[in-house]
């Protein structure tokens, strides 16, 4: 619902439309229900869009065919990952894979990619930015 309230907002400032689309993880959630969570994007967005015809695109888990977008909608997969397997007090992963994630494009580097450690310690929280080197 809340997927397709933001999707209202932002395809009601745009004149032209032909085609919008969900592309998400291709999971099993996206099936439970014969894709329930997709109607209820799918029926909130035309429920408060100002009269846009456009076809709607999306694709669920058990499709068979090629997606284009598999793997850019890793890419936040691998973010995640990287930084939970990533021991701050000692500067260590436990695999391979995610050193180049780290260090090329969260760490060290020219991207302004920041990592910060949010946590709540004497009654407070608090927002630290984290260093990621090499070794």
């Amino acid at each position: 619902m809340l997927g397709g309230y933001v999707s209202n907002v932002i395809l009601n400032r745009i004149d032209k439309l032909d085609i919008y689309g969900w592309f998400s993880d291709r999971d099993s959630l996206l099936d439970i229900e014969g894709g329930i969570a997709l109607n209820f994007f799918h029926n909130a967005l035309h429920g408060l869009i100002d009269n846009k015809d456009f076809q709607f695109a999306t694709s669920l888990a058990d499709c068979t065919f090629d997606i284009f977008y598999d793997q850019f909608i890793k890419i936040p997969d691998y973010i995640a990952g990287a930084l939970a397997d990533y021991n701050l007090e000692k500067n260590t992963i436990s695999k391979e894979k995610f050193n180049k994630v780290l260090t090329d494009y969260m760490g060290d580097n020219n991207f302004n990619n920041h990592v910060f450690r949010l946590f709540y310690e004497d009654e407070n929280y608090n927002c630290v930015k984290v260093g990621i080197f090499k070794n």
